[in-house]
């Protein structure tokens, strides 16, 4: 008699870790692919920047270096580095950063942050983990960074950005000078105050003309278009009534030596290339103020005085002496930080009509917050949906035109079943056309148009850390990796099956139609295929003769082994000696047992396999009486 597994070898390995008797899939299978014509070779994915690396001492180390090959440049991004990528040699340049709030110093890119979101509109590009955000314009050189105003992860979508992950505590997000905003607008437009949830989804306006408000505060008062070149910035100077005679400069800048006396009151300096005639604002905090006042002077113009924290803007026209004044009375006791001076070079808004108002008032952009208390994780656009992954539930955003904004839906598949969360902020790969995500119990999913299928694989996947899933869009393949016990773990999903994978993927580019990635080792090279539990349909003895393979390629060094147990009580399985393969792809051995496991090894992952056929017999007249339906 004979038993075929055909079909087992286009699933690869079992959904589930108690997957029934005979059921042709496989327990172990490494160093092939489960494609719809049965097993074929794992290959390598070729890293175009791998001299290059080795050279310049880039290390591959999970989940790090990640390629991104965008609109207009290609960038590696590392750990706590950045390196913009020329694909005509394949080599790297590091970038140098620049404080997104005061551009005269650098901005040190900070480790520990985990794997970057990408969100790429051509120029700029921006990039998020836990720890930084970076804003990058290759085609003019610059780049900048900042960890002031707080988010995650973003995408583009349909001709907006959507960003979510924000932190929200008192002054991570809605920071003094987000808040002076609110001020100005409930004093001119009543619009009420501003509102944002750490597991909020934020959608800019149509042309993401307004993505940088939200680092950017002050461009929410002019618009994109309406603020010349930053000229101060992110400076501190604190004034303490026991050196009544001077200025003291905390932290780096450099004010002009001297002090500035006038009428009892003192000033420190700042010369500035300022335009006689044309309009400035000026932004600064009050931090730890006590008695007396604090104003600003630019020129002749003089600003309102404050008494009291805050953040403050003063519009003043320059017409004087070309210098910024920061100025306080004679008891004045406080600190001032996060100034700046811009001009304003285009007219019709400002500090009494503010651009972000017209904005509120259209109903053309906003944030609204998903149905968890968890915090959005990743945000991926998916045709005609985006959709939000986060640490409690995944959810479709669903954009509407009027008014120009969005709902959302719960997602779930065709058993009433959700999601229970994103298992990290890597945990999910794709396109605009198919998502595959691994959630907080280990489960994987695939995410169509056509909805929501629970894939399952707990078995293989509970208890990664840092999962990491990346697409091939020419293979139309999932590598999905991770770190279990500080062990590599990954593994390759295709169309219709799973198999390990020898390679831990943390990013795939198209180069020439071709995929490329970046990669770290997960395992030992070679082939292994282990089937689940055969017992033929008989609880009964029984003996395995022959096993025979379908072979294309591999037949050289492929052994077989049958494992097996005697009884339904053992505990155990026994195992057969390795038999070399003979002929065409068949192994002759003797193995008696109720139930087997085959075991297929390679030293060579170089394998095609399209079917595995076992030849056996019952053991004993009463046993094949008992098959036959006999007494």
């Amino acid at each position: 008699m004979e038993l075929t597994i055909r079909q087992g070898l286009t699933q690869g390995l079992s959904r589930t870790s108690d997957a029934p008797r005979n059921s042709e899939t496989f327990s172990a299978l490494a160093g092939a692919k489960a494609t719809p014509y049965g097993f074929a070779p794992y290959v390598s994915l070729p890293n175009p920047l791998a001299k290059w690396m080795t050279a310049a001492g880039v290390e591959v180390s999970w989940p790090f270096p990640q390629l991104h090959r965008g609109q207009q440049a290609t960038l590696l991004f590392g750990e706590a580095e950045v390196y913009l990528v020329d694909e005509t040699e394949w080599t790297g340049t590091a970038l140098e950063f620049h404080d997104l709030y005061d551009t005269t110093y650098t901005y040190a890119v900070q480790a520990g942050g985990g794997a970057w979101h990408i969100v790429d509109l051509g120029d700029p590009v921006l990039a998020f983990n836990d720890k930084n955000v970076l804003l990058m314009y290759a085609q003019a050189g610059v780049y900048y960074g900042q960890q002031r105003v707080t988010a995650k992860t973003g995408c583009a979508f349909r001709g907006r950005v959507l960003l979510g992950g924000f932190d929200v505590g008192e002054g991570a997000f809605w920071n003094a000078e987000w808040q002076a905003i609110a001020e100005l607008l409930n004093e001119h437009h009543q619009a009420g105050a501003l509102a944002m949830a750490h597991n909020a989804v934020w959608w800019s306006m149509f042309g993401a003309v307004d993505v940088l408000w939200l680092f950017w505060p002050i461009l929410a008062l002019y618009g994109p278009a309406g603020l010349g070149p930053e000229l101060v910035g992110n400076r501190t100077l604190a004034y303490g009534k026991e050196d009544p005679d001077s200025w003291v400069l905390g932290g780096d800048g450099a004010w002009d030596d001297g002090v500035i006396v006038c009428a009892g009151e003192q000033c420190a300096e700042q010369a500035l290339l300022l335009e006689a005639g044309a309009t400035y604002v000026v932004g600064y905090e009050i931090r730890n103020h006590k008695d007396g006042a604090f104003f600003v002077r630019l020129g002749g113009a003089e600003g309102a005085h404050r008494t009291k924290d805050g953040y403050y803007w003063e519009e003043l026209v320059f017409g004087g002496t070309p210098s910024l004044y920061l100025c306080g009375t004679a008891n004045l006791s406080c600190s001032v930080t996060n100034i700046t001076a811009r001009k304003v070079v285009q007219t019709g808004y400002g500090l009494t009509r503010p651009f972000i108002a017209d904005m509120l008032e259209r109903g053309d952009g906003g944030a609204y917050p998903m149905p968890w208390q968890g915090r959005t994780l990743a945000v991926r656009a998916l045709d005609t949906v985006a959709v939000a992954y986060c640490e409690d539930g995944v959810a479709a955003l669903v954009p509407h035109t009027d008014p120009p904004t969005f709902g959302y839906r719960r997602l779930v598949d065709q058993r009433g079943q959700s999601p229970r969360g994103l298992a990290s902020r890597g945990a999910v790969g794709g396109d605009e056309y198919t998502h595959v995500f691994v959630d907080r119990s280990g489960s994987l999913w695939r995410l169509t148009d056509a909805g929501l299928e629970w894939l399952d694989y707990r078995w293989l996947l509970s208890g990664l850390e840092d999962v990491v899933v990346a697409y091939d869009p020419v293979e139309h393949e999932f590598y999905i990796g991770g770190a279990r016990d500080g062990t590599n773990a990954a593994y390759v999903l295709t169309e219709t099956g799973m198999a390990q994978s020898p390679q831990s993927v943390t990013s795939i580019v198209v180069v020439g139609g071709q995929s490329s990635g970046i990669a770290v080792q997960a395992g030992p090279g070679g082939f292994r295929a282990v089937t689940e539990t055969l017992d033929m349909g008989t609880r009964l003895m029984k003996t395995v003769t022959e096993v025979e393979l379908g072979l294309s390629s591999g037949s050289n060094t492929m052994t077989v082994t049958v494992e097996y147990k005697t009884s339904r009580e053992d505990t155990v399985w026994a195992r057969s000696s390795p038999v070399a393969l003979r002929g065409k792809g068949v192994a002759h051995l003797v193995v008696s047992g109720v139930e087997f496991r085959v075991v297929i090894e390679a030293q060579s992952a170089s394998v095609e396999i399209d079917y595995i056929k076992l030849a056996w017999r019952l053991d004993g007249k009463v046993s094949a009486k008992h098959l036959l339906g006999g007494a």
